[in-house]
């Protein structure tokens, strides 16, 4: 099953009793993996917010528009807060607590894990935040391909697998969907994404009207299409 991301930033985090808003999502700049979910914890912890890691996420439910989450409040209260410097933030951990007012502006770096030395040597813990690709133009080979919409991610794996073009040539509610295989390159301080298709090949692709039809069969026509192995 695919989730879209910006569905995500509408859910709730559930908590022991409590659930807590979406407040904004990261991901991991080099491999397109959901790794945090930022919350609004304020009800409870007055302007207060917390990154949660992927990894604490048991149960996403689109009935109810939630997740559950593998902590207490007691783990929630006793996270450490978010190392800044120059306004950036280093996680250290799966929960890292921040001020509401640091949480609008924050740039984070994921140091945490047992292949940290690693990862800071080859850019695979550096995030991104979802927010910032909104209506980034999108550039083909060819041509300019349209406006970012949206990210698609596997429930079972974390992993974003296709990315949603708004073209303004289509019918209101289609989406037109492309493997994030082929996105080859990320410029969010220019807000530009490049796709190695041509606008041809996005026309005319496979499409899909809503998420509730996102079935096995149509993720293989979509990579079919576009030459890429299932």
């Amino acid at each position: 099953m695919l989730y879209s991301l910006e569905d995500l930033t509408r859910y709730s985090a559930k908590i022991e009793t409590h659930d807590f808003p979406v407040l904004e999502i990261f991901l991991t700049k080099t491999d397109h993996r959901l790794a945090y979910f930022m919350i609004d914890i304020g009800s409870w912890a007055e302007a207060q917010a917390i990154l949660i890691s992927i990894d604490l996420v048991t149960d996403i439910s689109a009935d109810d528009r939630s997740f559950k989450v593998d902590a207490t409040l007691n783990d929630v209260n006793g996270a450490d807060q978010l190392v800044m410097s120059d306004g950036r933030g280093a996680i250290n951990g799966k929960l890292a607590k921040l001020d509401l007012e640091t949480a609008k502006t924050i740039s984070v770096d994921n140091d945490a894990g047992d292949e940290a030395d690693q990862s800071r040597e080859n850019g695979a813990a550096k995030l991104q935040r979802f927010n910032r690709f909104s209506k980034a133009d999108i550039q083909g080979t060819d041509d300019t391909l349209g406006t970012f919409e949206d990210f698609l991610m596997s429930a079972e794996t974390g992993q974003i697998s296709h990315l949603v073009v708004d073209n303004g040539k289509v019918l209101s509610g289609r989406q037109l969907v492309v493997p994030i295989e082929k996105l080859t390159d990320v410029d969010l301080d220019a807000s530009k994404l490049m796709l190695g298709i041509t606008t041809s090949e996005l026309n005319d692709a496979p499409q899909v009207e809503t998420l509730d039809v996102l079935s096995r069969n149509w993720i293989d026509s979509i990579r079919t299409y576009y030459q890429l192995p299932l």
